[in-house]
């Protein structure tokens, strides 16, 4: 049962892959906000995964991030998520991301319930 007050966190080498210069958001190796991103999401989505019945999971609808200070490559960095809000099938998580010295992201991140089959037929029924 998903409530309030759940925490989960994903914890991250920055290698080579994860660095702006290989995802193409800028010109250095440090992490890239993408992948900061994408470490938020994964947290918030095995969070609330762990706890939804079978043909259930959910979907990123909204990204608050604030990306306070860079991570070099070879550094670890931990993505901590909290569930903060739930709203039927809205669910809101805080965030913070540091890496081994400081805080170095933090936002907000939505979240909604959605019935597998139902989703997956709608986004293929664009297809024609």
């Amino acid at each position: 049962m998903l409530k309030t007050g759940m925490i989960f966190e994903v914890k991250n080498k920055i290698d080579a892959s994860r660095t702006a210069v290989a995802l193409g958001s800028g010109g250095y190796p440090v992490a890239a906000t993408p992948y900061l991103v994408l470490a938020v999401e994964n947290a918030a989505y095995r969070l609330a995964q762990a706890e939804l019945p079978e043909g259930e999971s959910t979907v990123g609808t909204l990204m608050n991030f604030e990306h306070l200070r860079a991570t070099p490559e070879g550094m670890d960095v931990t993505a901590r998520v909290e569930l903060t809000e739930v709203d039927g099938k809205r669910l809101v998580f805080s965030f913070e991301v540091h890496d081994e010295r400081e805080l170095v992201a933090r936002g907000s991140h939505e979240r909604f319930i959605v019935k597998t089959e139902k989703f997956l037929s709608r986004a293929q029924g664009k297809l024609g």
